[in-house]
């Protein structure tokens, strides 16, 4: 059975709860209780990447296999795109714009959100949240929260901490694994 974004979106978990649906990549949607629904690295794209040599690592040309599991088309509602850095799969430009062109919100780190406005007209509409300084932004009721993040193959990156209802959801997009910066999370949260 195929999902369809309608399945997201007419789905409404129990107060105190949350919905994770995994959309492939790096992509999954978040979905609380009579909230609207928010996108963390959503990708629509159709790609193949090439990472060029870096260091001691070889150039490589890859395949991508896991797409999207509905048409990005299927989003009519104001929903929320967060970039948890400025790489392509996790900024995609044809899914940010089309929630864009929904009413939706995109949020990021400023190396995310310089991709967003070159593609069109949308300042009013994103978000610039700088994870060094913790900074919190609302989307419906729930509390979008940036923190500091370890992604050293990006120009700037946030890890989120997605609050509602007593219920905290961290994401560290590509980030390395940092015991100092988990635990400032784990004391903020």
């Amino acid at each position: 059975m195929k999902l369809a974004y309608n399945d997201i979106e007419r789905d409404n978990p129990e107060p105190r709860s949350a919905r994770l649906w995994f959309l492939g990549g790096s992509s999954f949607s978040i979905k609380f209780h009579n909230q609207p629904t928010i996108f963390v690295d959503l990708d629509a794209a159709r790609f193949d990447p090439h990472l060029p040599q870096s260091g001691s690592a070889p150039a490589l040309d890859l395949k991508r296999s896991v797409f999207l599991p509905f048409d990005i088309s299927e989003i009519r509602t104001k929903t929320a795109y967060l970039s948890t850095h400025e790489h392509r799969d996790h900024c995609d430009e044809i899914s940010a714009t089309w929630i864009l062109e929904q009413g939706g919100i995109f949020f990021g780190p400023k190396s995310s959100c310089e991709r967003a406005n070159s593609w069109g007209e949308f300042r009013g509409r994103i978000v610039e949240l700088d994870g060094s300084k913790f900074q919190s932004a609302k989307f419906g009721d729930v509390s979008i929260h940036s923190a500091t993040n370890d992604d050293p193959s990006a120009l700037g990156s946030n890890s989120y901490v997605v609050s509602f209802d007593g219920i905290n959801i961290l994401h560290n997009g590509d980030s390395l694994y940092n015991s100092e910066m988990n635990r400032e999370l784990a004391d903020r949260f």
